[in-house]
Order: structure tokens, then sequence, then C-alpha cells
């Protein structure tokens, strides 16, 4: 969006004779072109950015591929390259300030690079371009390392919900609602727009997943007559459903009354983490009768003992997260993101829960830089809560 927004040409050249299927750390790789591409969006304002993939060599056991990123952009002086892999360190100010960025990506990339046994260098001259390149050992993967593999035992959730799935779409109605009965949550499937707000008023859901494209009536509409309907005091979560997510569309959905999104194709882990960290106001727990029947039931409220409890626990996660994002250990921030959004569950905290779950999302990409923006976000939502929570007292 970036690129065609600045009318930037985005090219690719790939040698043909890399083997389909080698054997590598995908997250830290995705994770080092994201940057790598970032940086040269952010840096040129007109020309063309090239991202290439070429065999240096082969024999039967492995490959060396050159990776490069090259831009039309700024360019740097030679007495500053040096300075570019600096934690925290940016050149020019003034356009940094203008374009943003904390000045880690490329600090983060050279660390990326060296764990998989490579080196991140650059080749720049200043007002023509960049070229950012490393050169990776890939072992080529054998029959077996190339079987799909096999989908992981899916355990039943603790916390059913009771879902509303608005989607046209008959494949993805049954994909996702096979996914979602699995886990062990009763699913309702609307068409359309029109039949989600007509099982609304008559139904008692805990959160609806929403596809913005349906005929009759789409998404949005749906969404702001739920709004106007439903109890002042009980919001419903809506999390749209869009194969169409673009930069900007969280913050489109919230104005338009949906509490986040998920992108299409839904993939398994990010639905039940979804559907988990949402909460409606007006809760309720599923129980099968011995005749099979669904029974839903108001949940208690929790005693404030127990709450307090429940933050002093997020308040050492908290803490474990901001010293871990200076060694970037992505699995611990993970860990704790996760537990604390499962704190955030239990107590009804929802714009924690959200934000944990950001977290533990960008943690599981290896995306440093959405973990600091999220952690300050993450620590700045907990300071309002708490404070609102303790001044019912």
């Amino acid at each position: 969006m970036k690129a065609t927004e600045k009318e930037l040409d985005l090219n690719y050249t790939f040698s043909s004779a890399i083997p389909k299927t080698v054997v590598g750390d995908p997250n830290r790789l995705r994770q080092v072109f994201n940057n790598l591409l970032s940086n040269a969006v952010k840096f040129t304002d007109k020309g063309e950015i090239t991202f290439s993939a070429l065999l240096i060599s082969k024999t039967d056991e492995k490959v060396q591929i050159k990776f490069s990123v090259k831009d039309t952009g700024i360019g740097i002086a030679i007495d500053d390259i040096p300075k570019l892999f600096r934690s925290f360190s940016q050149l020019d100010g003034s356009y940094t300030r203008k374009n943003g960025g904390t000045g880690l990506g490329l600090a983060i990339s050279k660390n990326l690079v060296e764990m998989m046994g490579g080196r991140l260098s650059v080749e720049s001259i200043k007002d023509v371009g960049s070229t950012f390149s490393f050169i990776l050992d890939f072992p080529i993967a054998n029959r077996e390392e190339r079987e799909p593999m096999q989908p992981g035992k899916v355990y039943k959730t603790r916390n059913p919900k009771h879902i509303l799935l608005a989607e046209d779409d008959r494949l993805n109605q049954k994909v996702i609602s096979k996914m979602l009965r699995e886990k062990g949550h009763l699913v309702d499937i609307a068409e359309n727009g029109k039949e989600a707000v007509d099982l609304f008023i008559h139904g008692n859901y805990d959160v609806i997943l929403m596809d913005v494209q349906m005929p009759e009536m789409d998404g949005v509409e749906a969404t702001r007559m739920i709004r106007e309907l439903e109890d002042p005091d009980s919001h419903i979560p809506i999390i749209a459903v869009t194969a169409y997510a673009l930069q900007g569309d969280r913050e489109r959905f919230l104005a338009l009354g949906m509490d986040g999104y998920i992108k299409k194709p839904i993939q398994m882990e990010e639905l039940y983490t979804v559907v988990e960290s949402v909460n409606a106001n007006k809760k309720t727990e599923i129980e099968v009768t011995e005749d099979g029947k669904i029974k839903l039931c108001k949940e208690p409220v929790m005693d404030h003992e127990r709450v307090r409890h429940k933050l002093l626990e997020i308040t050492e996660y908290l803490g474990k997260i901001d010293r871990e994002i200076a060694s970037i250990n992505f699995a611990v921030i993970e860990k704790c993101a996760h537990r604390i959004k499962d704190i955030a569950n239990e107590i009804e905290a929802d714009v924690i829960k959200n934000c944990a779950f950001q977290i533990e999302l960008s943690a599981r990409r290896s995306n440093i830089e959405d973990i600091i923006k999220y952690s300050e976000k993450l620590n700045s939502d907990y300071k309002v809560f708490k404070q609102a929570y303790f001044s019912k007292d």
C-alpha cells in the first residue's frame, strides 16, 4: 500500500534453479525481508524497489542463495554506513521523524541474518540509492521433510462461547464452523447481513464473526444495525472477517463499530486466539445436558480480591516482557503475552486482552518493532484499567 501511494515500482527476480523446498527458518527470514522492504519503501520517494533471490551455488545437499533489496532512495553517505546497524540509531533525523520508525529494524535484521549464518551488507550512494544483501546456505529438503505436517490435536476450550458466524460462502461456513465446533464452541450461521441481524435479535451471543462483503446486506451495515439495537449496557464483540486486509483497516473497522478483524484465509490458531480474547459483557457459559441439549447460563461475578491478585500477576509479566525486549527473546515474550491474555480474559479486561494478543502474534512473527509498539500501549492501557478498577472502591 505504501509503495502504491508513493507510485513506486515493486519488482522481483528469482533464480528458477533454486529448489522448491529447502530447510531454514521462515519466520526469521520473513522478518528480515519485512524490515528491509519496509525501509526501502520508507526512504524511497520515486523510482523502484527490487527484491532478488539469486542462486550462488548448488550441490546435492545444499544451496547458497543471495538475497538483495535494492532501492532508488535517498542513499547513505559512506561515513554513515557503520552507524546503520546500531540499535536505536537513525540517520538524517528530519527524514526519520517525518517517516517514523524506531531505528531498530536494521540492527535486528543484522542479528537475525547472523543467527542464520550470514552477514548483512550494504552498498549505497548518497541521493542515488542503496542495496542491502546477504548470502545464506540452506540444506535441500529430503522427501520426508517435504511431506506436509499433520495438523496438531485441537484441545477443547475451557471457556466455550455462543458464536454467530455471518458468512455467505458455503465452503467458508463449513471450514470456520468446523474449527470452532472442534474447539468446543456453539455456532449459528447467518447467510448474509440481514439474517445476522435477525439472529442477533432473537439470540444470545458472546461474539459475532462478521464477513464484510455479503449479499442483501453487507457486514458493515449489519454491524451498524446491531449497534443501534443492542442494549447500551451490553456490548457484543463483532470481529470483521475480510479477504482485503490493508494497512489502516483495524482503525477503520473500529470506527465502524467493530472490535477487530481476522484476515482470510483464516488461520486456525489465530481464529482460536481472537475468539478467546474477546468477551461480551453479557457473557454466557455453555453446558451440555444429559439429553444432549445446549444450556446457556450466566457466569457468576468475580470477587474483588481475586481480581487484585490477577492484576499483580499481570504487573509481573509486564515487567518480564520489558526485560526480554532488550535481549529480543521472542519465545519468552510470546509466553508472557499469552499468560497476560489469559489472565485478562478471566477478569474481563478486554482492552488488555486484545493488546496482549497483538504482542503474542508479533512475537510469533519475530516482529520486535510491533512488540515494542504494542507493549507501550499495553502498559498504558493496563495503568488506566487498574486506576479505574481501584477507583470503584
